[in-house]
């Protein structure tokens, strides 16, 4: 890595500083700190990508869960005991799963039975939200 400053530039600082090697190796440094800041920025910025990414996921995972169980057991398709029986099979054949516990489940229906009293009082329907771009959505913005 000590072989000069980054992106080939060597060639711009000899002719702007001269054949100063002080001036020089003072502005390698600066240009690979700034390389690092960037390099850093991206990692920063791609972890936050990817947990925003993860997040919605796993908030479309609960809204659906909670629709198809509110449907269900409102309607009374399914009996008393149906999403207990689910998240008992679901923790048996799926070993290490967690967050489907009955208390789960049935919070899930509760965050499905809000957004649809929310979406039926609302201009903005659950949908639209679902798939706002992030670039309009203001909020995520002030990270950096």
């Amino acid at each position: 890595m000590g072989q000069g400053p980054p992106f080939g530039c060597r060639k711009i600082f000899v002719a702007n500083y001269g054949r100063n090697s002080q001036r020089l190796e003072k502005h390698k440094e600066s240009a690979t700190l700034l390389l690092f800041l960037w390099v850093k920025k991206d990692i920063l910025q791609s972890r936050y990508n990817a947990i925003r990414i993860a997040n919605q996921e796993q908030l479309k995972l609960y809204f659906d869960i909670g629709r198809y169980n509110s449907e269900n057991s409102r309607s009374g398709y399914w009996g008393t005991g149906a999403v207990e029986f689910i998240s008992e099979r679901l923790r048996a054949d799926l070993p290490g799963l967690v967050g489907f516990s009955l208390t789960s489940m049935k919070n899930m229906r509760k965050f499905y039975e809000a957004w649809v009293l929310i979406e039926n009082k609302s201009a903005t329907t659950v949908a639209d939200f679902r798939w706002l771009p992030s670039e309009r959505r203001s909020w995520h913005r002030t990270w950096p």
